[in-house]
């Protein structure tokens, strides 16, 4: 094959795999975009009902602590009459023998203990939550409020418009996407048989490797693909010294710093986030103004524009399969 035949062989492989590219990380951002439409309201429902089941067990919580503080109360009451009894009350009691001291403490003692039970009883009783929530109710309470969120949520729905609009807009979105899928089976299908010329190696049968060989000629460094001075050998090369980057995904990541050494490709990658990025803001002002103009659309010319490229790639195939 002349030098010039397979530049052109070359520059068409790279122009499907960027066609891949683009229609592949379109549909992939609308495809997400779609199954979002229309939730975030019944999201941030779940979310509400789900602050509000937590104040209700929290609640629970703190009254059930409090509860079991005030249980504690008359304990507490006797262990700090005693100790009031201990430390104030019988060393300061009038005690002229050694008995007496001992009785003051025998009789002071269990006195104080007792006042102090029933003084803690007391507030116990007084500062009783009469109004005690239980773990079971708690529960049962945190069912009733999704519930009422659940209900809230289905009247707001069927009542309101823009949900409704928004529905619509959704319709719309699944017809680009549709549209894009089609397209993208479509041009795999040119790229397998542009690929099955058995013009390239299968090892090389890549976006990142056939923009290398297609600079590789165009900048005149290569004539032919194999042997020691051949493309694939320089490919292999400058692969090994990590003067490319050979994995698609790196490549997407780090693509500015590829431009000297890669040029063609950081070109392909570059025009097609463009058109990526055309393709997804034109789903999202139909989203914004909930409306599609599904013919007269960013989509449709990109499409109409793959379209008339997979025709022309496929008649080149024809042409190069008649020549082997």
């Amino acid at each position: 094959m002349k030098t010039t035949d397979l530049m052109k062989y070359l520059k068409s492989v790279l122009e499907t795999e960027k066609n891949v590219y683009v229609l592949t990380q379109a549909t992939n951002k609308l495809r997400t975009k779609i199954d979002r439409l229309g939730n975030e309201g019944k999201e941030r429902l779940k979310e509400l009902a789900k602050e509000s089941s937590a104040l209700v067990v929290s609640n629970v919580t703190e009254r059930s602590s409090a509860y079991k503080l005030l249980r504690l109360l008359p304990f507490i009451g006797m262990a700090v009459g005693a100790l009031f009894a201990c430390t104030i009350i019988a060393p300061n009691a009038y005690a002229p023998t050694s008995f007496d001291r001992t009785m003051n403490y025998v009789v002071s003692i269990p006195l104080s203990a007792g006042v102090g039970a029933a003084v803690g009883g007391f507030i116990r009783w007084v500062g009783r939550d009469k109004k005690k929530i239980s773990a079971k109710k708690a529960i049962k309470a945190s069912k009733i409020v999704n519930a009422e969120y659940s209900q809230a949520y289905n009247e707001a729905i069927n009542s309101d418009s823009k949900y409704l609009e928004t529905i619509n807009t959704k319709s719309n979105m699944q017809k680009y996407y549709n549209e894009m899928m089609d397209q993208l089976e479509q041009t795999k299908g040119v790229l397998r048989k542009l690929y099955s010329l058995d013009i390239l190696h299968a090892s090389y049968r890549n976006m990142v490797a056939v923009a290398s060989i297609y600079q590789y000629y165009d900048t005149g460094r290569c004539t032919t693909l194999k042997g020691h001075e051949g493309a694939y050998n320089l490919f292999e090369n400058e692969r090994r010294m990590n003067m490319i980057i050979s994995q698609l995904n790196i490549v997407i990541e780090k693509l500015d710093e590829i431009k000297a050494s890669q040029f063609a490709l950081y070109s392909a990658i570059k025009d097609g986030n463009r058109k990526i990025d055309k393709l997804i803001a034109n789903s999202e002002l139909a989203l914004d103004y909930a409306k599609a103009t599904y013919k007269n659309s960013e989509i449709i010319a990109t499409n109409t524009d793959i379209i008339r490229q997979n025709t022309s790639f496929l008649s080149m195939y024809e042409f190069y399969k008649s020549m082997f």
